[in-house]
């Protein structure tokens, strides 16, 4: 057993889970940002999928009463859609591409304007779960999610549920897709467990002292740390060649 890559990973989960509680946004790019450092970069989304079942269970216990099943129903069914082809697409990509794409998302996640982005899907929230399952299932990142629930005008602890669940249902299908097209969970099977385990601790703590950290702190940490993997990652791109 790697304790060192477990103890890694608890404080990933943690983190993440703490951060996307208090602040709804960040958690899955900065664990991600720390486990290409100590995973085969094939393995991180996979395995990522995994850690966050643990945050996204305890988020959606919390606001069990204010989750919009009504969106959650249209969400899943198109997340059934989009998931094994992304996985698909995940598994055909080489390393090095796998790993400039997640260098870019993380500098775009870092530095792109924040804009409220308003668009008009066919079928709704069906074809928003398909579409978003799919990119998040192939590179890490749908974005879709976040815009279609915030358009529906709904009260903060309400997007905080629907978010949470959504995404939950998402993973039952993504971590299947993944397994069918070649991935093996059993080779982490101690890190998934610990990683679920600490993360109802971080989503505790995400709501209890994280809220005190100011928007503007949070943003500069957010974006150094970001940018630091981000560049990282490009470099070792760069020396492999």
């Amino acid at each position: 057993m790697d304790f060192e890559l477990i103890y890694i990973i608890i404080f990933g989960v943690f983190l993440a889970s703490a951060f996307n509680t208090a602040f709804g946004f960040g958690g899955i790019f900065l664990l991600s940002g720390i486990l290409v450092f100590v995973l085969p970069i094939t393995s991180v989304l996979p395995l990522q999928t995994a850690l966050m079942v643990g945050s996204q269970l305890s988020r959606c216990i919390l606001f069990k009463s204010h989750i919009d099943w009504r969106f959650v129903r249209a969400f899943g069914l198109g997340s059934l859609i989009g998931a094994v082809p992304g996985a698909l697409l995940y598994q055909q990509m080489t390393s090095n591409l796998i790993t400039l794409i997640l260098a870019a998302i993380m500098l775009w996640a870092a530095w792109a304007p924040r804009t409220e982005f308003r668009f008009t899907i066919p079928f709704g929230n069906v074809m928003t779960g398909a579409i978003h399952t799919f990119l998040s299932t192939a590179f890490s990142f749908g974005g879709l999610i976040q815009a279609t629930v915030f358009r529906q005008g709904f009260s903060r602890t309400t997007v905080t549920a629907t978010i949470g669940l959504s995404m939950l249902v998402m993973s039952a299908f993504k971590i299947p897709a993944y397994a069918i097209t070649g991935f093996d969970y059993s080779l982490y099977l101690n890190e998934i467990i610990a990683g679920t385990i600490v993360a109802p601790l971080g989503t505790w703590v995400g709501m209890h002292l994280l809220v005190k950290m100011s928007e503007h702190m949070f943003v500069t940490v957010f974006k150094l740390l970001l940018t630091v993997v981000a560049v990282k990652l490009i470099w070792t791109v760069i020396i492999s060649l």
